[in-house]
């Protein structure tokens, strides 16, 4: 009976955030998802005949629905992944790199970018976060720009790439911050980032 409640539990949060919520669709997964809930429903099923419950022999026909359920559930996760994911906003960001392009952060620190990018990303105008204690000490000020260096650095001659939490995205828009069109690079899938350059024609407006 336990195993009943299990795939009954699994079966229904399943449905509600898969179907009720539309995640299997953003996912791009509908079939694969559909799939896998009915290997739940056949799972319940089978734990709950009263013909099966109990018999030695019935345990592979109870074992398949989950085998099943494991291998479209596998099926699900590449589009999951994709989506939760801030890689629709690292890999433009990595794309417009050059030699001479200087990547930085404003208003949040994403740790998968300095990674990914091989190389140290300042981070401006970034609220309280776990870099309070390293920011404390003297001779951090390249690492943690103020507003006056990021704007020098933005409205400058070089070639910027920033990554910006949506909170700061309106200060692009206008002076003192930005004097130069911000063309947008990519959006994260949640909208919580976007990465923005100095140098393409596409103006941001928020």
């Amino acid at each position: 009976m336990a195993t009943a409640v299990l795939f009954g539990a699994l079966l229904c949060g399943g449905a509600a955030y898969g179907l009720g919520s539309g995640y299997l669709a953003r996912f791009g997964a509908a079939a694969a998802g559909g799939f896998a809930l009915f290997a739940l429903f056949a799972g319940f099923a089978l734990n709950v005949s009263p013909r099966l419950t109990g018999r030695a022999e019935a345990a592979p026909l109870v074992a398949a629905p989950w085998l099943a359920f494991t291998a479209f559930l596998l099926a699900v996760l590449p589009g999951a992944a994709r989506w939760v994911t801030p890689w629709p906003v690292v890999e433009p960001a990595l794309a417009a790199l050059g030699e001479d392009a200087v990547l930085v952060q404003r208003g949040h620190y994403l740790e998968v970018l300095p990674f990914y990018a091989a190389r140290t990303t300042p981070v401006s105008a970034l609220g309280w976060s776990e870099l309070d204690f390293g920011r404390s000490h003297a001779g951090t000020e390249a690492t943690f720009p103020s507003d006056e260096a990021f704007a020098a650095l933005w409205n400058g001659p070089r070639k910027v790439v920033v990554m910006v939490h949506r909170d700061h995205l309106a200060g692009f828009a206008k002076p003192p911050l930005s004097t130069t069109p911000a063309g947008v690079l990519g959006r994260e899938n949640n909208g919580k980032h976007v990465v923005l350059t100095n140098r393409i024609t596409e103006s941001f407006s928020k």
